[in-house]
C-alpha cells in the first residue's frame, strides 16, 4: 500500500464537514460546517437509510459490505506523481476474495438515477439523487462499470442492482462517492467529476463527503445484527489497545445496539456488541489500515422502517419476594413494557428469559409454557401478543438452593433465534430459616367429572410453597369398586399421562413435598375418561 497521509474523518466524535454552498450545476466556495447528525433508534425514511454498494454472500444471504475492502480512502494524497498530490473524492471498494471483476453494484439508498454515462472513467458512471428526510438531497456516483441496467429518470430502490464492475485486470474497483451536486463545474454534460478535489482543496470543501462516515452516519436504525468477517477480538473500549474480553468466529452473526468512532485516534469505526447474549464489548466495523482499510463487520439488509425490540422491567409493578428458606418456593410476577416498535408474539419466540447471573430455580409455569433446563437456560412464554407500549406480567414459580445466604432472580426479554433486547433486572432473594412443610395443595384441574374424551390428559394444579416434588396418587372406578391405577412424581405444577382403562371414571389427589415432610393430601379431584 502506498504510505501517504490519511484525511482526519472524525471531529469531535462525529463527522463535521465543511460543506460548500452550491447550485444543480456544482460546488462554489467553502461554507460553515453542518452540525453533526446523531445516531437514533426511531425508524429512518427510506432515503435516509444507507447500505454499502458492493456486498458479499454469507451463508445464504447477501449482505452489504461483506468480503469488501478499500483500496482506497477518501482524500488520499499519493504525491506529485498521484494525481498532482490531488485528494480523492470517494473511496474505491473490491472484494476480498473472488473475482472484482464483474461483481454486482446495488444502490445505496432508495432515489432517482440523474445520469448514465460512459464516460470513459473508464467505464460507465451513474449517479443517483437521493431526498433524505430533511428535504435535503445528496448524491451518490458509482464509476468503473460495465454498461448499467437502469437509465436515467429511473426510480431504484435500495440493494437493487444497478450494473457490474469493469474489469481492470489486477485494478478492478469500484470508485464509489458521495456529494452534494449534480453537475461539475456547471457543465450539464459531465455528472462524473474528476474524481479528485482540485489543488490543494479537500474534497469536503467542494461538496464531496467521506462515503466511510455517511455510511456509518446514516445506517439503518438501532438495534441490529450485524456479522464478523474475521475472526476478531471484542474488546474493553472502542480502541485498538483496548483489552480483550474474548474472540468472536468469522462468520458469527451478534447483536449490535450503537457504532462509533475509535477512540484512539484512528480513523476506524467500532459496533458496540453483545458478544454471549448477555455481556458488551467493542468490535471493529471498520479497520483503516492508512491508504485503504477493511470492513471487518457489517450488518445484514434490513427495511429501514423496520421495527426493533425493546423492552423495559417495571421493578415497582413486579412481585418477588426478598427472601425464602431453604428449598422454598414462591410464585413471582415480572412486568415488562413494550418499549420497541414490534408486536411481541409468541410464535416470534418473544420470552423472558433467564441471564447468565441468574441463580434461583424456575421450576413451575402457567398454563402459557415455559420451560427450564438449567438456572441460565430458562424461558417464560407469553400468554397473549404485546403490542407496543402494552405491558405483560410473565407469572411462575421460583425455588430457593437448600443452602447458601442467597439467590438471585435475573431477567432479560429476549427473541429467540435474533436477540436478548431491553433492560436487564435482577433481584437478590435472601435464603434464611428453616424449611416448613408445604402447603395442601389446591386448584385441581381436571375436577368435576369434566369429560376428557380420550387422548393423553393433563392435569394441573396451583403451587404450593415450599414444595420441591409433587406425588399424584390415581384410581379408576370398575362400576363396583375404586381400583389403585398408578403413581406419579413431578417436580411441575403439572402432569400428561394417557390413561389405559377406558369409559371409566378416575380420580386422583396430589401431596405437596420437600426435605422437611410432606403436605396432606389435595381434596380428591374427578374426570371422565371415554
Amino acid at each position: 500500500m502506498r504510505p501517504a497521509p490519511h484525511h482526519p474523518r472524525v471531529l469531535g466524535g462525529l463527522l463535521a464537514v465543511a460543506l460548500t454552498s452550491w447550485t444543480a450545476c456544482g460546488p462554489l466556495t467553502p461554507v460553515e460546517e453542518e452540525s453533526p447528525r446523531q445516531e437514533s433508534q426511531s425508524a429512518l425514511t427510506a432515503s435516509d437509510c444507507f447500505d454499502w454498494p458492493m456486498a458479499g454472500v454469507q451463508g445464504s444471504e447477501t449482505v452489504p459490505g461483506y468480503n469488501v475492502r478499500v483500496m482506497q480512502n477518501y482524500a488520499n494524497r499519493g504525491g506529485a506523481s498521484w494525481y498532482n498530490n490531488r485528494a480523492h473524492s470517494g473511496v474505491d471498494l473490491a472484494l476480498n476474495s473472488g473475482s472484482t471483476a464483474g461483481a454486482p453494484v446495488y444502490a445505496v439508498a432508495d432515489g432517482v438515477v440523474r445520469c448514465v454515462v460512459n464516460a470513459n472513467y473508464p467505464g460507465w458512471v451513474v449517479v443517483i439523487e437521493h431526498t433524505l428526510g430533511t428535504g435535503a438531497k445528496v448524491y451518490t456516483q458509482y464509476g468503473h462499470m460495465n454498461a448499467p441496467t437502469v437509465a436515467t429518470g429511473a426510480t431504484v430502490t435500495r440493494g437493487q442492482q444497478i450494473a457490474t464492475i469493469l474489469n481492470q485486470s489486477t485494478n478492478s474497483h469500484l470508485h464509489f462517492e458521495v456529494r452534494d451536486w449534480l453537475y461539475w463545474g456547471g457543465v450539464t454534460s459531465n455528472c462524473y467529476g474528476p474524481g479528485y478535489a482540485e489543488g490543494t482543496y479537500q474534497p469536503e470543501q467542494q461538496g464531496w463527503r467521506d462515503p466511510i462516515d455517511y455510511y456509518y452516519q446514516h445506517r439503518p436504525a438501532f438495534p441490529a445484527l450485524a456479522v464478523s468477517d474475521i475472526s476478531q477480538a471484542v474488546r474493553s473500549a472502542p480502541n485498538r489497545s483496548a483489552s480483550t474480553l474474548t474472540t468472536i468466529p468469522a462468520g458469527t452473526r451478534l447483536t449490535v445496539d450503537s457504532v462509533m468512532p475509535a477512540q484512539d485516534g484512528q480513523d476506524d469505526w467500532w459496533y458496540r456488541v453483545q458478544y454471549d447474549g448477555v455481556n458488551w464489548g467493542y468490535m471493529a466495523g471498520y479497520w483503516d489500515t492508512g491508504w485503504g482499510g477493511d470492513l471487518y463487520m457489517t450488518e445484514p439488509r434490513r427495511s429501514c422502517t423496520s421495527s426493533f425490540n425493546g423492552s423495559e422491567v417495571q421493578e415497582t409493578a413486579s412481585s418477588v419476594p426478598a427472601s425464602l428458606a431453604p428449598s422454598a418456593t414462591a410464585s413471582v410476577t415480572v412486568r415488562v413494557k413494550n418499549t420497541g416498535t414490534t408486536t411481541w408474539k409468541k410464535s416470534s419466540l418473544h420470552r423472558l428469559g433467564a441471564l447468565a447471573s441468574n441463580s434461583i430455580s424456575w421450576v413451575a409455569f402457567s398454563s402459557c409454557g415455559g420451560y427450564a433446563n438449567s438456572a441460565t437456560d430458562a424461558r417464560v412464554e407469553l400468554c397473549n401478543d404485546v403490542a407496543p407500549g402494552a405491558t405483560h406480567d410473565f407469572t411462575f414459580s421460583v425455588r430457593a438452593p437448600s443452602s447458601g445466604s442467597s439467590t438471585t432472580l435475573a431477567v432479560q426479554m429476549v427473541q429467540d433465534g435474533v436477540q436478548w433486547f431491553g433492560e436487564q433486572q435482577s433481584w437478590n432473594i435472601s435464603v434464611s430459616g428453616t424449611t416448613s412443610v408445604p402447603a395442601q395443595v389446591t386448584g385441581m384441574s381436571p375436577d368435576g367429572y369434566a369429560n376428557m374424551g380420550s387422548g393423553s390428559v393433563t392435569l394441573s394444579w396451583n403451587p404450593s410453597s415450599g414444595a420441591t416434588s409433587y406425588e399424584v396418587y390415581m384410581q379408576y372406578w370398575t362400576g363396583t369398586q375404586w381400583v389403585y391405577y398408578n403413581t406419579f412424581t413431578t417436580t411441575t405444577t403439572s402432569l400428561t399421562m394417557t390413561p389405559t382403562v377406558r369409559s371409566s371414571t378416575y380420580t386422583y389427589t396430589v401431596k405437596a413435598k420437600n426435605s422437611a415432610g410432606q403436605a396432606p393430601q389435595s381434596a380428591w379431584a374427578y374426570f371422565q375418561y371415554q
